[in-house]
């Protein structure tokens, strides 16, 4: 699966869900995108099984967009909590150094 824009550093394919990462630069420095897709569509079987035992698809779809959001949150502190102790990108010293 080709990215839109950017560095795509992981997707996988997974009984017809893409799971991804991809990495843009912004004036913040660099974004962090996390997605979905079902370029294939969703089955009707997936829509029932949905709609019978996990709470409907709207229902899903908004816990499955809560973990994601909690997936970022978590990279992005473990990010900057890294920053803090290296210093910025560049700066380290040099191994062996």
């Amino acid at each position: 699966m080709e990215p839109a824009g950017g560095f795509h550093p992981a997707a996988r394919r997974l009984r017809g869900v893409v799971w991804s990462f991809q990495l843009d630069p912004d004036e913040a420095g660099t974004r962090l995108t996390q997605r979905r897709e079902t370029p294939d569509g969703i089955s009707q079987r997936s829509l029932d099984y949905t709609e019978r035992y996990l709470g409907g698809q709207e229902r899903f779809t908004a816990e499955l967009r809560a973990g994601m959001r909690a997936t970022l949150v978590a990279i992005k502190d473990a990010a900057e909590a890294e920053g803090q102790r290296t210093g910025p990108a560049g700066s380290r010293p040099a191994p062996g150094g």
